[in-house]
């Protein structure tokens, strides 16, 4: 499958969710548009090996719309997508939870998995540099999505003006830690094979899945915060065609 046909599938999943009031569409419009930004750096050049670039990123879409497809049909899938796909039942977490999750699950898992596939032994390591390179590309949208993040809770606005800064710095050192951590993980499986493999990835899938529990889970100290957060937060669901098409 193409990159071309990986974006044209997530946009029609974000698509469908968005009509029927889904917010499993959150995560998607969100891949949706890093993916097309990835595609763009590929035909820019901005990678040592787009081709290889291009198979990592097919690789790894198709890893979150199995997961996405399974889930709708009942099917068994990893820890951590169901975590995160179950948490879009829920209208009680913010929007930058929502998007936290996706990324947590997305970034540390499927992206390590598929990068060590990829890449395998030895062959890892010559990724690193294109690895690093899409972080590059991902914080180039961070201030698209930390305003659309401010539109759908004003509130967190007000922290913006006077310098906190909570939604920006959550978002991008979210992405930062993750990707850090995928990077590890991918070293750990590239050397692996076999049932030792699979035990590694089910070993990391349970870590992932455990994280995502802690990002939607409210810390008892910031409880009125998230508490006062939510009830002025508008609808998830109006967020979904910005995070798509920008703001």
């Amino acid at each position: 499958m193409s990159i071309e046909k990986i974006i044209d599938e997530l946009h029609t999943i974000t698509l469908e969710n968005y009509s029927n009031c889904n917010r499993m569409g959150i995560f998607s419009a969100v891949y949706c548009r890093t993916t097309n930004a990835i595609h763009q750096a590929i035909i820019e050049k901005r990678f040592e090996d787009p081709k290889r670039m291009e198979e990592l990123d097919v690789h790894f879409a198709l890893r979150y719309i199995d997961a996405y497809k399974g889930y709708l049909c009942g099917k068994p899938i990893t820890q951590s997508w169901f975590t995160a796909f179950e948490a879009s039942k829920k209208n009680d977490y913010l929007l930058l939870q929502h998007l936290l999750v996706g990324m947590n699950t997305h970034i540390m898992l499927d992206l390590a998995v598929s990068s060590a596939k990829i890449s395998p032994k030895d062959a890892i390591h010559s990724l690193k540099n294109d690895f690093m390179t899409v972080n590059d590309v991902l914080f180039e949208l961070i201030n698209d999505f930390q305003e659309i993040v401010n539109i759908n809770a004003p509130l967190l606005k007000i922290f913006d003006v006077v310098g906190l800064n909570l939604d920006e710095f959550l978002i991008a050192k979210g992405i930062e830690n993750a990707r850090r951590k995928a990077w590890e993980f991918a070293v750990q499986l590239a050397y692996l094979e076999g049932e030792d493999f699979v035990e590694t990835v089910h070993s990391i899938d349970i870590e992932v899945a455990n994280n995502s529990t802690k990002i939607l889970k409210t810390p008892t100290v910031l409880s009125p915060l998230y508490w006062f957060i939510s009830k002025t937060q508008k609808s998830q669901i109006f967020a979904i065609p910005r995070l798509l098409q920008g703001r």
